[in-house]
């Protein structure tokens, strides 16, 4: 079972790394409306976590 949950979340890491070189890559063909919406939300978790690194903020943001 471990061997399986193993292979399953090297399979994600790997298919939500290619989501995210898509999608970073591809910024200006991404609509203006999703990225001003993913610009208040990383804003939003700025206000709410100042402590925060950005590093950790892109780990939600992404």
């Amino acid at each position: 079972v471990q061997s399986s949950l193993d292979i399953s979340i090297v399979n994600l890491k790997h298919i939500t790394d290619r989501l995210h070189n898509a999608i970073t890559s591809n910024l200006h063909k991404l609509p203006y409306g999703r990225r001003y919406t993913a610009t208040v939300l990383r804003d939003s978790l700025h206000e709410k976590f100042p402590q925060a690194s950005e590093d950790e903020l892109y780990k939600v943001h992404y």
